[in-house]
């Protein structure tokens, strides 16, 4: 796909542009066009400007939709809405995918002075010879020579660009087939693994669990971490994204709210496991209670103690060892001893056992 230069597209510019396409505001049959300019508007002002942009939209309707609805494909991901979304730096990334530069300097030189009749025929322009060109370009790298296609003949392509607005889990690698985007983790996926990017991020607000109640900072999973680099979760301060988090930053929020709050204990869930983390300049560690008396620099570390202290033991003629079989008197005798916490349990067996050494 092309890549323009978006350097010149400043706010003001964007908000013409955003304004150009806003289909939802041309106005219905027998409705009044945009208000009258004012007595003494200065043309030059950007009010003036706005208000052109809208009298162009308006007066060719029907390319304007056209236009609107090829950049909501191909530049948007589906999106309708792209022209009420605030975030400048997410449109320009977007857009700057499918312009190439000779584009993106025509409709900036259109916007700066957004005179009526450059708009219209931008507008035009756009949803004529450049949403063909749009589509050349989107098929041609669907069907790029010298790459590798899938089992089923698809050439994914790495989500790079929007990566770096949102790590929406299922959207690593896209595919460009019957005219939209579609998104998955992985490149090798079958057609109906496939999905929009919509489609996606509904996926990962239903999965998205909110970090630390009334934190404001809420975590989703990858569903197959070996397909990002075995990240398990990403985190975002919205349940509806953008993923832009990692664990490691969002921690760091939640630190900085907590100070900021007087609240300073840095210990928290660790996801659905029914452990716990700790986080203090900059490293984890984990445990297995919230008040374990003892905390390990991995998590598979903590699984392995559990792991050994839990599971009984063979000796070489298969019966169980000293400890193990303490263990099963110990529940025979004391019933109330299998509500204990593992590492209080753990510990009054080996103070135990020392005594009787």
């Amino acid at each position: 796909m092309p890549a323009a230069d978006m350097t010149a597209w400043t706010a003001d510019i964007v908000a013409r542009f955003k304004v150009l396409l806003d289909v939802s505001k041309i106005p219905v049959s027998g409705e009044a066009d945009e208000d009258p300019a004012p007595d003494g508007e200065n043309p030059a002002s950007d009010r003036a400007k706005l208000r052109r942009a809208a009298m162009a939209r308006n007066g060719s309707p029907d390319h304007a939709r056209v236009a609107h609805e090829a950049l909501a494909s191909l530049a948007f991901d589906g999106y309708q809405d792209w022209c009420d979304d605030g975030d400048d730096a997410w449109l320009k990334n977007c857009l700057g995918q499918v312009l190439d530069d000779e584009q993106s300097r025509y409709l900036v030189a259109a916007l700066v002075n957004a005179d009526q009749i450059d708009l219209t025929a931008a507008v035009q322009k756009m949803a004529d010879e450049y949403r063909t060109a749009w589509q050349t370009a989107a098929e041609d790298e669907a069907t790029q020579e010298g790459a590798v296609p899938t089992a089923e003949g698809l050439v994914p392509g790495e989500n790079t660009e929007s990566w770096k607005y949102s790590r929406t889990p299922g959207t690593r690698y896209y595919i460009y087939r019957d005219g939209q985007y579609l998104y998955s983790d992985n490149k090798n996926a079958t057609l109906p693994d496939w999905a929009t990017a919509q489609a996606r991020d509904s996926q990962a607000a239903a999965r998205a669990t909110e970090w630390e109640p009334g934190s404001g900072i809420y975590c989703t999973p990858y569903l197959v971490p070996a397909h990002v680099g075995d990240v398990t979760h990403i985190f975002a301060r919205s349940k509806d994204g953008p993923w832009t988090l990692t664990r490691a930053e969002a921690a760091d929020l939640l630190t900085t709210t907590r100070q900021a709050i007087g609240v300073s204990d840095p210990i928290e869930p660790y996801f659905t496991t029914g452990h716990y983390t700790r986080y203090h300049n900059g490293t984890y560690t984990y445990g297995e209670t919230r008040d374990a008396a003892t905390w390990h620099p991995t998590y598979q570390q903590l699984l392995d103690t559990i792991a050994a202290r839990t599971a009984p033991r063979a000796t070489e003629d298969g019966e169980l060892d000293e400890l193990a079989e303490a263990l099963v008197q110990l529940f025979d005798a004391v019933p109330e001893a299998a509500d204990m916490p593992t590492d209080e349990l753990y510990e009054a067996i080996m103070r135990g056992a020392a005594g009787r050494s």
